[in-house]
């Protein structure tokens, strides 16, 4: 299967981001974010959304540490868990960000 990639800016630079499997030097996690080559890799998984919400923070905010990367993670899955789907429908029921 081929792997599926996206780019997204991030401060002006664009980031390469890989579904699939990080590379060795991650240790065994299921995502990881190679700062100094602008690429994450988010293993395509049930909980691919906060791992890639999680490695675009690592992105974003370099300079904090994985605890509050982590509770920043975890305050932004709440608050979307909370979001009405409705809200991101246009009238005609079409979704468009």
């Amino acid at each position: 299967m081929k792997t599926k990639t996206s780019t997204i800016p991030i401060r002006g630079e664009k980031w390469k981001i890989f579904f699939k499997t990080p590379p060795k030097e991650s240790d065994g996690a299921i995502g990881f974010c190679v700062f100094d080559e602008r690429k994450i890799y988010v293993t395509p998984d049930s909980d691919c959304l906060g791992t890639m919400i999680h490695e675009l923070l690592h992105a974003l905010f370099p300079q904090l540490n994985e605890e509050s990367i982590m509770e920043a993670e975890t305050v932004i899955m709440i608050g979307l868990s909370k979001f009405p789907n409705e809200y991101l429908l246009d009238e005609d029921g079409s979704f468009e960000l």
